[in-house]
């Protein structure tokens, strides 16, 4: 069982588990894919972060959000 560190009573650490990160599948014209992650402090500020790294020849196909 996997414990996060508010669960294991760290509460110097709350911060660390209300980070959210996006993973983001990234398609490219030439068929190619690739992957990036970003951190935020809540869905909006790492989807903002995300999309930054979004350049025009790239196409965002997938998302899948981990709260930690």
């Amino acid at each position: 069982m996997v414990q996060s560190a508010s669960m294991m009573g760290c509460s110097a650490c709350d911060e660390i588990d209300q980070q959210v990160i996006i993973t983001a599948t990234l398609g490219y014209s030439d068929g190619t894919h690739d992957r990036v992650s970003v951190e935020g402090v809540d869905y909006e500020d790492a989807r903002t972060k995300l999309k930054a790294l979004v350049a025009e020849d790239q196409k965002l196909l997938v998302i899948r959000t981990d709260n930690y």
